[in-house]
């Protein structure tokens, strides 16, 4: 049994050291069971709802996605499938192992009671007396545990999966009960912190949602410096205000590392999606010639996608002199771009989904964007609603920021205890 001198420490146990053995060692398990779709139903209550692998997301169990549930008037027999409060969930088969959704090896620590019973391809670990559970959970999602995952894991590019023999031999550090607990309790208290922050966010997105439906409903007005009401707002076809480019085409042929011009792509708009970019979101370098170039206040609408909504969404963007791809379509126009982006993802998305045309790969052009009604305020009010919506903006990414930063203390708190 190998032992570890952990860099960060509580002063109390600095004279005694980590061991170092495996995870069945420290862990009962048991696996999921095969719940047949006669078995079960589409409602239920939540003590007996049917967890499966499609239900686990980065670090718990999804809430909003389609549940299954063990009807209660069903045999006592799949009881000792249920799942319990500080167990350590682990997925047997799913994709990949760098972490997504549904990967291979991810592990969930529980943190509430009546979560329902186990489906197949899941296994429990539970940890044992001596041991605190999460404490072990702490070592597993993290960098060295990933990198065992895909050392272990079988299978082609699409589905990968792993046996439990290999799973236990994963080796963890254990100390004391006494330090494991506080250890515990110290990173209980900064998981309580992301939460809370992470509630925050949520709050803040579905008040701003909220919000944007009152403003460009009109049920919310704004008034002028000098408390006034501003005048009507009046409608109008975008097509008689505005003018609409297709960004050019790019192939890789086009791309030079001595290019001077950054591009912005389809890829990284909607993989970074705002409805405000104010810097290059592409590192994508153009040689300067017969590129379609951003001006400050352009608006910017994906001209194809996989689904309706993937191209239902706009982004303003604040820069100039920035090349577009041609699966993007540009408009231009007098009005306050920022505004038109906040009222296209608000009040039009889904019209503007509506207009799209195409099955497999989605297409919208801009002669469908040009019949398209919108409702305009005066430029006054055009620039008090786009401010204040960025106001409500950054304060929404402040606390993702802040989400993030704490994100990296755990991870590094982590990485001096168990390396």
């Amino acid at each position: 049994m190998s032992t570890l001198a952990p860099r960060l420490r509580f002063k109390e146990f600095e004279s005694t050291f980590f061991s170092k053995v495996t995870l069945g060692n420290v862990t009962d398990y048991f696996k999921g069971f095969a719940f047949k779709s006669v078995d079960y139903t589409y409602v239920g209550v939540k003590n007996n709802r049917i967890i499966r692998v499609s239900d686990l997301i980065s670090d718990s169990i999804k809430n909003n996605n389609s549940m299954i549930f063990y009807p209660e008037i069903k045999d006592d027999n799949v009881d000792k499938y249920r799942i319990k409060y500080e167990d350590i969930i682990v997925t047997t088969v799913g994709s990949r192992p760098e972490l997504k959704e549904s990967a291979v090896g991810r592990g969930i620590y529980i943190t509430s009671q009546h979560n329902g019973f186990l489906n197949q391809n899941l296994l429990v670990l539970r940890s044992k007396k001596s041991n605190v559970s999460k404490f072990i959970a702490a070592q597993i999602n993290t960098n060295r545990y990933i990198e065992y995952i895909k050392s272990i894991q079988r299978g082609n590019a699409n589905q990968a999966n792993i046996t439990v023999a290999d799973l236990l031999k994963y080796t963890v550090f254990v100390s004391t009960t006494s330090e494991q607990q506080k250890i515990a309790d110290f990173l209980t208290s900064v998981d309580t912190k992301i939460s809370l922050l992470t509630e925050k966010h949520r709050l803040l997105k579905d008040y701003k949602k909220g919000v944007m439906q009152q403003i460009f409903s009109q049920k919310i007005r704004f008034k002028d410096d000098d408390g006034k009401a501003f005048p009507d707002w009046k409608e109008k076809l975008l097509g008689d205000i505005a003018t609409f480019t297709k960004g050019k085409s790019i192939s890789k042929a086009d791309i030079s590392i001595d290019g001077m011009t950054p591009c912005i792509r389809y890829g990284e708009l909607y993989t970074t999606y705002a409805e405000v970019i104010e810097s290059v979101v592409s590192a994508t370098n153009l040689p300067i010639g017969g590129l379609l170039l951003s001006k400050a206040n352009d608006v910017i609408v994906p001209s194809s996608g996989e689904t309706q909504w993937d191209i239902a969404t706009a982004a303003c963007v604040k820069l100039s002199d920035v090349a577009y791809s041609g699966d993007l379509t540009v408009i231009r126009t007098s009005l306050n771009g920022v505004f038109l982006s906040y009222y296209f993802n608000s009040a039009k998305k889904r019209e503007i989904a509506s207009l799209s045309q195409g099955s497999s790969v989605i297409h919208l052009y801009s002669t469908h964007l040009k019949s398209l009604k919108i409702e305009i305020p005066c430029k006054a009010e055009q620039q008090k609603i786009a401010q204040f919506l960025q106001s409500l903006d950054k304060k929404i990414n402040a606390v993702n920021e802040q989400i993030e930063q704490t994100k990296l203390f755990k991870k590094g708190l982590l990485q001096q205890m168990f390396v």
